[in-house]
């Protein structure tokens, strides 16, 4: 999107979007490794994310990253025995991919003429299952850290008979939309290529995850 796009000092603004990752994944890493997280110290993750997001035009900070909040507010209720059995797959892994959506969305507001090119909306079924993708690889690696794999919490909660069906069901159900999309853009080639991709990431997905059960 980078390439495509008509931002000025692409050099410095590919900085700026490489601060702010580093500035989530920070809080991510604590998360991931302290389990009595305070207040005091999730609050100065937070004033580094929106001091590095001084630097891009966002009018409502709170706002932009409210998934990244939800996605907080998900690890942490883990704390407390609250699992996301009961959410959707679709909300679950909308906010996993959080942190990518936000680096979009940035490129997308510096050069709003991309939307012409290839609409934001294009990449939902491709995070999505690139963020199904990671769970499902990092099973064995997050059986170490604190971390809200939902497929991992499948597996312990509801078996691996049921989990594997629920997540072959749902790589079928991101096809299935992905293909219904790929068929309606034929002639829109960045689009196409988009949604090749994402087709591409399924196929992929589904062979790893027949993949894991064996080693599970």
């Amino acid at each position: 999107m980078m390439e495509q796009s008509n931002i000025k000092n692409k050099k410095k603004f590919h900085q700026r979007l490489l601060d702010l990752q580093l500035a989530i994944y920070e809080l991510d890493e604590y998360l991931e490794t302290v389990w009595q997280c305070k207040e005091k110290k999730l609050a100065s993750f937070w004033k580094k994310i929106y001091k590095v997001l001084d630097y891009f035009p966002v009018k409502n900070k709170k706002k932009i990253c409210a998934d990244i909040h939800l996605y907080q507010k998900r690890e942490l209720d883990m704390r407390r025995m609250k699992y996301p059995m009961k959410t959707s797959f679709n909300k679950i892994y909308r906010i996993k991919s959080c942190d990518v959506k936000l680096m979009r969305k940035l490129i997308y507001l510096a050069d709003p003429k991309l939307n012409k090119w290839v609409k934001e909306s294009c990449w939902n079924n491709f995070d999505l299952i690139t963020e199904v993708n990671d769970d499902v690889e990092d099973i064995f690696e997050d059986m170490e850290i604190y971390n809200c794999n939902r497929f991992l919490i499948g597996m312990v909660i509801n078996g691996k008979k049921k989990t594997f069906k629920e997540y072959k069901a749902f790589i079928d159900e991101i096809g299935d939309r992905n293909k219904n999309k790929l068929d309606k853009a034929k002639r829109n080639k960045a689009k196409s290529l988009v949604l090749n991709w994402t087709a591409e990431q399924a196929k992929a997905t589904k062979k790893l995850l027949k993949s894991q059960m064996k080693k599970i």
